[in-house]
């Protein structure tokens, strides 16, 4: 219940009440609110996993999602209302040929994000999940310097944040050309790292709606 902490209230007379605070800030994607106590707690991930974000007693657990066109939150994808995405990481393990060919045969497209923030709040959704933290080497997404050693661009062209690079990366081996979200226990964060075209990944599909 304590990670990823977006807001928290006191008083708050009920759980629609706290629902309401939730959906008037576009960052808000769930929430917990203690009946007893009147607590509400608001949150900028989906929690995943029964271990993440546990709750104390008399406690309840809600998402909210905004209406994103034709984005299927029933089938795992991801709405973020104020930044209008709709995501998808799959943990099952795949080399990018097949993270191509799986966001491909889904009617997604690897995960891009069109600035900064959209890919800095994929890599806390991911960040938040026990499960896709325990993935083994992340999860691939959209970027490569296969064009240019050295020069990081998404499909689009866009350079890509160099804020975002966990520490020592990317080693900008000739083939490693790649981009990745990874977690890194050491830093307890998950950031970019650069890697082969054939290592096994989950990847990150995104739905343009």
């Amino acid at each position: 219940m304590d990670r990823e902490i977006l807001e928290t209230f006191d008083s708050v007379k009920s759980k629609t009440e706290c629902a309401l605070k939730c959906t008037e800030n576009l960052d808000c994607l769930s929430y917990f609110y203690n009946n007893v106590e009147g607590f509400c707690q608001t949150h900028p991930v989906v929690f995943i996993s029964p271990v993440d974000g546990v709750a104390k007693s008399f406690t309840t657990y809600s998402t909210v999602f905004g209406v994103l066109g034709s984005c299927p939150i029933n089938d795992g994808y991801i709405n973020h209302r104020g930044y209008n995405l709709c995501y998808k990481p799959h943990k099952t393990l795949v080399d990018r040929a097949g993270a191509i060919n799986k966001c491909v045969g889904d009617g997604d497209v690897l995960f891009t994000g069109f600035n900064t923030q959209q890919i800095k709040h994929v890599a806390q959704q991911l960040n938040s999940s026990s499960d896709y933290r325990a993935v083994t080497g992340g999860f691939y997404i959209d970027g490569s310097d296969e064009a240019d050693e050295g020069q990081w661009v998404l499909s689009d062209g866009s350079k890509i944040d160099w804020s975002l690079w966990l520490p020592e990366q990317p080693q900008n081996k000739t083939d490693e050309d790649y981009l990745a979200l990874r977690y890194e226990e050491e830093y307890s964060t998950t950031g970019f790292n650069d890697a082969r075209t054939t290592w096994l990944k989950g990847v990150v599909c995104q739905k343009l709606v």
